[in-house]
């Protein structure tokens, strides 16, 4: 039986169902759907590194070097931070490393558990014929199946 159904019962509400569907699929058809917002987190990222030009010049007018360095390369240094964050999550939300975890738990799931609990079944099966052979053997009726 395919887990996909069951999933999307039994997911939590807020989690779309395009969202699950890309990630248990991970068809190259299908387009991320973080990818409009991720795009404007991007966009909104380049726009600030790209007006940080223009205002470095307005605020050196306008200010001490003393006064504005430090502020200013804080500010810098966040933008960058951002980029490379965003960059990151770019990468941490493609399909691909996730379904290949998901594929991994279902054959633990699916298939290691199943020769688990065959394994377990026929230990217990052994463990119950030697525990009768214990007791008929500790019963002495050992002695009266030859007569």
């Amino acid at each position: 039986m395919s887990p996909e159904a069951l999933m999307e019962r039994e997911a939590p509400a807020p989690l779309q169902r395009d969202i699950l569907e890309y990630y248990t699929s991970c068809e190259p058809t299908r387009t991320n759907p973080f990818l409009v917002v991720l795009r404007k987190a991007t966009n909104a990222v380049d726009t600030v590194s790209y007006s940080m030009g223009p205002m470095t010049r307005i605020a050196r007018q306008l200010y001490k070097p003393a006064q504005l360095h430090p502020k200013l390369d804080m500010l810098s240094k966040e933008v960058k931070l951002a980029s490379s964050m965003i960059a990151r999550l770019v990468t941490m939300l493609d399909c691909t490393p996730m379904h290949k975890e998901y594929m991994n738990a279902l054959h633990a799931v699916c298939e290691m558990a199943l020769f688990g609990l065959t394994f377990m079944l026929a230990a217990s099966i052994g463990a119950g014929f030697l525990f009768a052979v214990l007791v008929w053997l500790d019963s002495h009726t050992w002695i009266y199946i030859r007569k």
